[in-house]
């Protein structure tokens, strides 16, 4: 880096220093005037124990994401058996009470594109399609990403660019939602950016999902922008939902739709138990993983940092969403289970 010198100064200088600092203030000694082959070194070695320890909190992150998992599951099934219970006792051949429903707990949840759509079998049918993605798919192929890299961080630790093969093929297995997609020509009008995207027209929660084709994330991986060959995320869409207007009581016919919806989605919320045991075991190997490329960075292993910075971004790009998928399914079901429990009060 230096080329030759003992130490450089003026711009360069200036962008190490930063560069430097941001990993520990008390590295450089040198300063503007002059950054040398020692600040470099001490640089090199502090930000490979940071990435060990980043990669070592991000596990973490996820670990505590699987007990709010099973604490989310406690209090939706706790509110989903009250709502058996009503559904059973409602009385089938009585008019509903009133033709409208008063204010909802978590309305807002429950409109798409600035109409009410918590009423819709279809799209509660889209919301299952999207749980099914984020709350299985996605957090089992999570698994399976780890697995493959988890190994192949060990056999290839002195191989930099055999190991990013391994990142590939793990990435590729991800697979695409089975929602329909928006015009690419919107997605601007969207806030989207990249035309290599891929965005689902927004489901229950008015939020839709935008990611990079897992296919695609070979050009990414090879310049060294795993997080980009990752990029995913769900977008919020105009929150033009009126809070204070009145919901038409859905008739008996549709209440039953709705509930047989509500039954399915259940039985999706119910999976991550068998996953999440997959995924604590993902988590220790992965651990597992860390301590060993520090362990060969001390015998001098110059690939190790670029593996574990891979690493890193990998476990950081797929945690993150997770991060936000659990609150929003949570957020939405709730609501939903707040407008049927109106709903079949109606009948009662």
């Amino acid at each position: 880096v230096l080329e030759g010198q003992e130490s450089v100064s003026g711009q360069t200088a200036q962008a190490m220093v930063i560069a430097i600092e941001a990993v520990d203030p008390d590295l450089v000694k040198s300063g503007y005037d002059g950054v040398t082959g020692k600040d470099l070194v001490n640089g090199v070695k502090k930000t490979y124990n940071t990435l060990t320890r980043v990669l070592k909190f991000l596990l973490r992150e996820i670990g505590k994401l699987i007990e709010k998992i099973g604490l989310v599951m406690q209090h939706l099934g706790k509110r989903k058996e009250n709502l058996d219970v009503s559904f059973r006792d409602m009385n089938r051949t009585s008019e509903p009470k009133s033709t409208e429903l008063s204010q909802i707990g978590g309305q807002g949840l429950l409109y798409v594109d600035g109409e009410f759509m918590g009423g819709d079998p279809a799209q509660l049918s889209m919301l299952i399609k999207a749980v099914d993605y984020l709350w299985v798919t996605y957090p089992s192929r999570l698994v399976q990403v780890m697995d493959h890299i988890s190994r192949g961080a060990i056999h290839y630790k002195d191989d930099a660019d055999a190991f990013k093969k391994i990142v590939v093929g793990a990435i590729a297995t991800i697979g695409l939602p089975d929602l329909p997609r928006l015009a690419a020509d919107t997605y601007y009008d969207h806030g989207i950016e990249g035309g290599d995207l891929i965005a689902t027209i927004p489901f229950l929660g008015n939020v839709g999902i935008v990611m990079r084709d897992p296919k695609s994330a070979g050009k990414f991986v090879e310049n060294g922008d795993v997080g980009d060959a990752l990029a995913f995320k769900l977008i919020p869409f105009a929150d033009d939902a009126p809070q204070n207007t009145a919901i038409p009581t859905p008739s008996i016919e549709t209440i039953g739709q709705l509930k047989k919806g509500l039954d399915k989605l259940f039985t999706l919320l119910e999976k991550p138990a068998v996953i999440s045991t997959d995924l604590r075991k993902a988590i220790s190997d992965m651990e597992k993983v860390a301590d060993t490329l520090e362990a060969a960075n001390g015998q001098g292993k110059e690939s190790t940092t670029e593996i574990a910075t891979m690493i890193g971004a990998i476990v950081g790009a797929l945690g993150e969403p997770l991060q936000k998928i659990v609150p929003l399914i949570a957020r939405v079901t709730n609501a939903e289970i707040n407008y049927l429990e109106k709903a079949i009060a109606q009948y009662s």
